[in-house]
């Protein structure tokens, strides 16, 4: 008999458990199991049309300095308004990010798209966007991000 460390231990992988492919049960559903223990596949969801998520480029003390909560909503609301009317029927999948860049005399909005979106529909959401009046910051900049998916997945990364 020999005595072997954890880690010297030899693991042999000529053994597949067949269970690990997976199996159907009785209802119809597909279980996905790994190591004889049931594995859990996140879902992406369904696709949709919305404002996936918000993201903050300032700390929480320079928003609550130079800018208000009911700002801030002012503008989702504005952008939402405009994208949902625009983007709502869209044939084409995509993703879309604005970024807000709020001064105390200029504002700056920045795009970027990715997939394959309906570029005649994002150059009139960006012109209108661009046409609207938004609230400035009071002293200092701060950024933000609006990530919108067109007939997409949640984003995963």
């Amino acid at each position: 008999m020999k005595l072997l460390w954890i880690d010297e231990f030899p693991i042999k992988n000529s053994y597949q458990n067949p269970i690990d492919n997976g199996t159907y049960k009785t209802d119809g559903s597909f279980k996905k199991y790994q190591n004889g223990e049931e594995v859990y596949i996140t879902d992406k969801g369904n696709k949709e049309t919305k404002l996936e998520k918000v993201i903050f480029l300032s700390s929480d003390e320079d928003l609550k300095a130079n800018s208000s909560l009911e700002d801030i909503n002012f503008i989702i609301d504005k952008t939402n308004r405009i994208f949902e009317e625009l983007f709502k029927n869209s044939k084409k999948e995509g993703k879309i990010m604005v970024q807000f860049e709020l001064g105390k005399k200029k504002n700056e909005i920045q795009f970027a798209v990715r997939d394959d979106l309906d570029l005649e529909i994002m150059k009139e959401f960006e012109k209108r966007v661009n046409a609207e009046k938004y609230p400035n910051s009071k002293r200092d900049k701060i950024k933000f991000q609006l990530i919108y998916k067109v007939k997409s997945f949640n984003d995963t990364e």
